[in-house]
């Protein structure tokens, strides 16, 4: 946590991270929880092609992932979920728990995060949640394309 917040704070991140009591399973149960909008939740996932990983910065409210939609923006022909143990070896976080911030992986955003002032994501630590403005999150990681609303 400490390295995020230097990073956040080095980059002159507009940001609060916010310590709750127990950890949130679904975007909607983290809605409900922060007292947010579905659409402002910004789960990371972290998915798997022929030619690597990349993360993927999703609104909450754009459902299920549809991996066929990363295909032409990767330039891939396949791309799967990481499984736990990937996920756990590449971010250092347990599914659920893995950060907004990735800045050494290839990221893909959800275009529709950047209609609102904040975004919620992960930490990298469970029971904690990262309220980031999205221009900042877009900022601080590698993005190499956008998911289009």
């Amino acid at each position: 946590m400490d390295r995020l917040i230097a990073l956040l704070q080095g980059q002159e991140a507009d940001f609060e991270i916010i310590r709750h009591e127990r950890s949130f399973h679904t975007a909607k149960e983290g809605a409900e929880a922060l007292g947010i909008g579905l659409g402002q939740t910004a789960p990371s996932l972290i998915v798997k092609t022929e030619t690597g990983f990349c993360a993927v910065m999703l609104s909450g409210a754009s459902g299920r992932l549809d991996m066929k939609r990363l295909q032409p923006i990767l330039g891939v022909q396949q791309v799967k979920l990481a499984s736990p143990s990937e996920v756990e070896e590449l971010t250092g976080s347990k599914p659920g728990d893995v950060g907004l911030i990735q800045p050494g992986l290839p990221t893909v955003v959800d275009k529709a995060l950047l209609r609102y002032p904040y975004i919620f994501g992960g930490t990298g630590i469970p029971d904690t949640t990262l309220k980031i403005r999205p221009e900042d999150a877009v900022r601080l990681n590698r993005v190499v394309g956008y998911l289009e609303e």
